[in-house]
């Protein structure tokens, strides 16, 4: 990806209380002449009814082909579908953490390979043309964190 292509839309907040940053690129990676959107949001839990519902439709609303979510906290590691959308994700520890990706129709078809390595860092690797894209989604503890709790992710 040429990052020097990459344009900043997250300025626009569709629901309330939605943290979505979202960011596009102009390259050609999987559709001659679109741009594609990907975003990163801290859900802060899925653990809430309708949660899902929310993702799908700020997927929608924005356009937004690949989105990270953080702090997930659902208990197991996980990949199905959802109506259109692809949600792959790890497990949380002690309620905490969790990460995900969910993807579009379009992109979740094109899944190769999913790597869990902890609760905190997952990656997606993605069939695409001209080359294959692998997307991590990491979850760091804050500069707030006492030293044993960042340490406890390595």
């Amino acid at each position: 990806m040429n990052f020097r292509s990459v344009k900043n839309l997250s300025r626009r907040k569709i629901a309330p209380h939605s943290n979505v940053r979202v960011g596009a690129t102009l390259q050609d990676t999987c559709e001659k002449n679109k741009t594609q959107r990907i975003g990163t949001w801290n859900v802060q839990t899925m653990l809430k009814t309708g949660k899902l519902e929310n993702i799908k439709i700020e997927m929608k609303i924005q356009d937004i082909d690949i989105l990270g979510l953080c702090e997930i906290r659902w208990p197991d590691n996980g990949d199905f579908w959802s109506e259109n959308i692809r949600v792959i994700h790890t497990n949380s520890t002690k309620g905490q953490a969790g990460v995900g990706i969910s993807l579009n129709k379009k992109w979740g078809k094109r899944v190769t390979n999913v790597v869990t390595y902890s609760s905190r860092l997952c990656l997606v690797k993605i069939e695409s043309t001209p080359n294959n894209l692998a997307i991590i989604q990491v979850y760091m503890p804050t500069s707030k964190a006492d030293d044993e709790e960042v340490e406890a992710v390595y």
